[in-house]
């Protein structure tokens, strides 16, 4: 499993996407168009960083900039977070 794989499926699931919505979206889409507003926005921050074990820098936490799977997993790496070395492999 990759980290995008990943995290468009907690976004799916913080967006409570159909199966129709989930089919059309992949890591390039913008999600704000299927309801990533600022509060799900945070809510899939914050379990992005439960999950991995760290934090983003907060200054780089704006919506405009990381309103894709694909942006999103580059700041994730950027401040240090990924997807456990056993998982990455089983991939």
């Amino acid at each position: 499993m990759t980290l995008e794989t990943q995290v468009l499926a907690w976004a799916a699931q913080q967006l409570e996407l159909s199966g129709e919505e989930r089919a059309a979206v992949n890591i390039q889409t913008d999600l704000r168009p299927y309801g990533l507003d600022s509060i799900a926005f945070v809510s899939l921050i914050v379990t992005i960083e439960n999950e991995l074990g760290g934090e983003f820098p907060p200054e780089n936490l704006v919506l405009e900039e990381l309103a894709s799977v694909e942006a999103i997993c580059a700041a994730a790496r950027a401040a240090g977070l990924d997807l456990p070395a056993q998982e990455l492999q089983s991939a």
